[in-house]
């Protein structure tokens, strides 16, 4: 009978796979881990306890059982256990020693000084002629791509070991803490690694793309610390299994979000634990998708000041007037709503009052805030076209936008076409809306949104959608520069053999000449191509990169689906680290981060045009910011928000999609548009479409994580 049957359902399909090391190949030198093995039962006993797993369906690979040929076979049972449906839960953990090596020639791993990380199997080894390699990152991932085409991607992957070379080699230390990692020597990864592996029995699936679940789609990996850390052992467990298990064992499955999971648990001290997958909004081991959690930001002061103030400002799109509303506050004292009025790059000071101040001084005040309404923004400016309709649609509009409790004041009325974002006509009840934005017009185009109804409960929500992703779109930092020391890089990817020579699957490169020219890009639109970014950091700081696609294409069901959420695609976020200071994806001084392709993590770039249109413009959006904006590890209550010095900048890159080759002719006829050559008298009436279907690896182990 399992013991917490009374607050969670069973989990009779979940299926997983546990290994722990401890002792490895006595000729190796290996520093003998005491509590690897010990984890790896406690995930068990956590699995069919708690959640009522039926023994069969985990297989657990301890010490010598856990061989190099045995853990890759382990990987390869679960893609072709007829037992497994599409969607089941996957659990796969390791303990024992991890380490790093140079990258293959060829292989985009993060600029100067990056590496290639290893789980260590136990019969590891070096002596020349008996060599037994690590397993590379890129092969786990590779296997974990494998599993999720026939299985699903609901396969969660945690890490107790680390990468960084700690020199451990040598007799068991009598310290407390023992790290779980090792140097290697590089030279013993043969030609042929691990190719007899990918020749049993794994052929690509029918009809399926090979990048459909490729990198962080795959899976979620929750990892013990960052890529240069070590993760520890105290008291015969590793610190991190101990603080996740406790969390797993108080928190039910489906109350607890991957996104979660750091800031829920015991705070692990000398380490930074990462979660890494586009999936971190899912509940625990389920594979469905949920609606992202409301994020919260602490209330700070500052009592030489007077100040109250959050750890967001500017970069996370605040504004003066921005309204907070408290949540999470001690007991008899009422939610409050607290208004920005100074905005700073990473920091806003709130106002407040006497009552607020001192609730906030008591020493057990966990009082957090959460967003109720924007504050003062770049406005959605709305043109009405002249003519027989001018004076009813004003009469419709006007009402909308005076009316506060409709939060449209962020949007008004211009009297110039050239600038304004959108034209709009009421005629018998309906509302035709067109996209006049001089950014997309001067390309010859003049999209028309579908008709909506003229009324409250269907334009409302429509201009406020509007007003975010025009605001969103053109936002830029006061604080301007950090972008000059970023290149930018937009090539065409090709399908290729991978640098690693244990790697069946294809991976994706760069091939010909950067398509980033004259601040845009231009590309003729075929089925079969995609496209990666490769972001190059020459500045002198560490950069936390997000690059988001504008597109203009599916507006068909405004009605239903806001613009904000239909026409932006998020093409790359740092991971997350909650409480704990996350992994640097874009370094300082050369640096490179790879988007769509290497180690990047993302989904490559790909487009269409609809049968009949010939044009189309997106916008990609770059923002890099040199602290996370996600990370609550860089709160710093003690310092005063306006001295600090953190840098934020955007660069806008527009898209320029075409059906056919373009040929430059002698002399540009007078009658059309400079940019693109279109006709004037030429209306589109709809944008291309942005695809983000393909993916691909990432750092580390999320080619499984970092």
């Amino acid at each position: 009978m399992a013991i917490y049957s009374s607050w969670t359902s069973p989990f009779p399909r979940l299926f997983a796979l546990i290994i722990g090391i401890n002792v490895y190949d006595p000729k190796e030198d290996f520093l003998r881990l005491r509590g690897a093995v010990r984890d790896a039962y406690a995930y068990k006993d956590y699995l069919m306890d708690c959640l009522e797993v039926p023994e069969d369906h985990i297989r657990i690979l301890i010490n010598k059982q856990a061989s190099r040929a045995a853990i890759l076979d382990a990987f390869l049972a679960i893609k072709d256990d007829p037992r497994i449906q599409e969607g089941d839960p996957i659990f796969i953990f390791y303990a024992g020693h991890g380490s790093e090596i140079e990258p293959p020639l060829g292989w985009e791993s993060g600029g100067p000084n990056s590496k290639v990380q290893l789980l260590v199997p136990q019969d590891y080894c070096s002596v020349a002629g008996l060599e037994i390699p690590g397993i590379p990152d890129r092969t786990i991932g590779a296997l974990l791509e494998d599993i999720a085409d026939k299985k699903g991607n609901n396969i969660t992957v945690v890490l107790d070991c680390c990468h960084s070379a700690s020199g451990t080699r040598g007799p068991n230390s009598k310290s407390v803490g023992r790290a779980r990692s090792v140097a290697l020597k590089p030279t013993i990864h043969t030609k042929d690694l691990d190719r007899k592996t990918w020749s049993q029995g794994s052929e690509e699936p029918q009809n399926v793309s090979p990048f459909r679940f490729s990198g962080l789609r795959s899976h979620t990996l929750i990892a013990a610390c960052r890529s240069s850390e070590l993760a520890v052992e105290f008291n015969r467990n590793g610190s991190f299994s101990a603080a996740f298990l406790k969390l797993l064992k108080s928190v039910p499955p489906n109350q607890l979000r991957y996104s979660e999971v750091l800031a829920r648990m015991d705070h692990i001290s000398g380490q930074n634990p990462q979660i890494e997958g586009v999936n971190q909004d899912r509940y625990l081991f389920d594979a469905k998708s949920s609606s992202p959690s409301s994020s919260g930001y602490p209330l700070r002061q500052d009592k030489i000041l007077h100040l109250i103030f959050i750890d967001a400002g500017m970069a996370h799109g605040i504004a003066v007037g921005t309204e907070f509303v408290t949540t999470g506050s001690n007991v008899g004292t009422p939610p409050a709503t607290l208004v920005v009025e100074k905005a700073n790059s990473y920091s806003s000071v709130l106002t407040f009052n006497d009552q607020w101040w001192a609730f906030l001084s008591s020493a057990d005040s966990t009082t957090t805030v959460v967003q109720a309404r924007a504050g003062k923004l770049e406005p959605l400016r709305l043109y009405v076209s002249p003519g027989t309709n001018y004076q009813a649609s004003r009469e419709c509009l006007l009402p909308l936008l005076q009316n506060p409790d409709y939060g449209l004041h962020n949007v008004s009325l211009v009297d110039e076409p050239d600038s304004a974002h959108l034209k709009i006509s009421v005629e018998r009840n309906k509302a035709i809306i067109r996209l006049i934005d001089k950014r997309v017009r001067k390309y010859g185009l003049n999209p028309r949104f579908p008709t909506i109804d003229a009324h409250p409960d269907k334009m409302v929500p429509f201009f406020q959608s509007a007003s975010q992703y025009f605001w969103e779109l053109y936002r830029k930092s006061d604080d301007v520069g950090l972008m000059k020391d970023v290149q930018v890089s937009f090539y065409e990817l090709n399908e290729c053999q991978s640098p690693f020579s244990d790697v069946k699957r294809p991976e994706l490169s760069a091939t010909g000449r950067n398509l980033y020219q004259d601040n845009q890009v231009n590309i003729v639109v075929k089925e079969d191509r995609i496209y990666g970014i490769k972001l190059t950091n020459n500045s002198l700081y560490d950069l936390y990169p997000r690059l988001l696609y504008f597109d203009n294409v599916d507006l068909n069901d405004i009605s239903e689906h806001p613009i904000w959420s239909t026409a932006t695609t998020t093409c790359y976020k740092p991971n997350s680290s909650g409480p704990y200071h996350p992994d640097c994806p874009l370094k300082a001084n050369g640096g490179t981060l790879t988007i769509g392709y290497g180690s990047g993590g993302m989904a490559p770039l790909s487009y269409s045009l609809p049968e009949g249109q010939d044009l189309a413009i997106g916008f990609l959006k770059l923002f890099v910011f040199t602290q996370p904006l996600d990370s609550l590890a860089f709160s710093r209550p003690s310092e005063p928000p306006e001295t600090r010095s953190e840098k934020w900048d955007t660069l806008l890159i527009p898209v320029v999609q075409r059906r056919y080759r373009f040929h430059t002719p002698p002399v540009r006829p007078a009658n059309v548009w400079p940019e693109t050559r279109v006709p004037r008298d030429r209306r589109t009436s709809f944008p291309g479409s942005f695809v983000f279907g393909h993916t691909q690896t990432q750092h580390g182990y999320s080619n499984l994580a970092r």
